[in-house]
């Protein structure tokens, strides 16, 4: 059994609050209470970042929680820029140890990423490349994975979920968005792009105790469910 299940009602809040809850357990799936903080942070997030893109829609009557508008704008910041570290931590450890371990042999209908064609599918490599990507040469190996692969296991599946098909969208619109927030922010704005993240993270969950390299238990991961 998952140490954790989350459930994500799809049909029942709006997209981005669903989303909000995806990616604030990414960042935060070991605290609870900072994981709260960050989801009601996300959906102010996104709510400034649709009125910005969107004039239509922010001089149009919207349906919204005022509490994503309460508080001082150095609470709301400081809880962003938390969160968001711990999610570019995530990603790339998503990047540069998940998804490389689980395409080793992967199950059959993955999609195959070009970018990771390169890479030596070694444990010891993936962990060096990730520290590289992140600035911390100078961080022993030990170190790292305490700091931070250890504390992105129980959501490996679900940020490798979540890369790979950000991934293929940018492929197939052949965008030139390579970084996270706004691809976050895409995912946010749509529960068909949500619904498929959270299927192929099960997907991963159930491949990840026969992953060669990492075989990480059940009992130690979240499970993401849709409802």
């Amino acid at each position: 059994m998952p140490r954790e299940v989350i459930e994500i009602s799809l049909s029942a809040m709006e997209a981005y609050e669903a989303g909000a809850i995806f990616f604030a357990a990414l960042a935060h799936p070991e605290n609870a209470h900072e994981r709260d903080r960050f989801r009601r942070t996300l959906c102010r997030w996104y709510l400034l970042r649709r009125a910005e893109l969107d004039a239509t829609w922010a001089d149009s009557y919207q349906r919204m929680k005022p509490a994503y508008f309460v508080g001082l704008e150095r609470t709301w910041n400081a809880c962003w820029s938390q969160g968001a570290k711990k999610i570019n931590v995530r990603l790339n450890c998503a990047k540069f140890i998940g998804l490389p371990m689980l395409m080793k042999d992967p199950p059959s209908g993955y999609y195959q990423l070009k970018e990771l064609k390169k890479f030596s599918i070694d444990f010891v490599n993936l962990i060096a490349l990730a520290k590289e990507e992140l600035g911390h040469e100078g961080t022993n190996h030990s170190t790292f994975k305490d700091r931070n692969w250890r504390r992105t296991k129980p959501v490996i599946h679900a940020a490798s979920a979540f890369l790979m098909l950000a991934f293929y969208v940018a492929e197939q619109e052949q965008s030139s968005i390579k970084k996270w927030p706004p691809l976050m922010y895409l995912f946010m704005s749509s529960r068909d792009l949500l619904e498929t993240v959270i299927d192929h993270s099960e997907i991963n969950r159930s491949w990840l105790p026969s992953v060669k390299g990492i075989r990480i238990k059940e009992g130690g991961t979240i499970k993401f469910v849709a409802t």
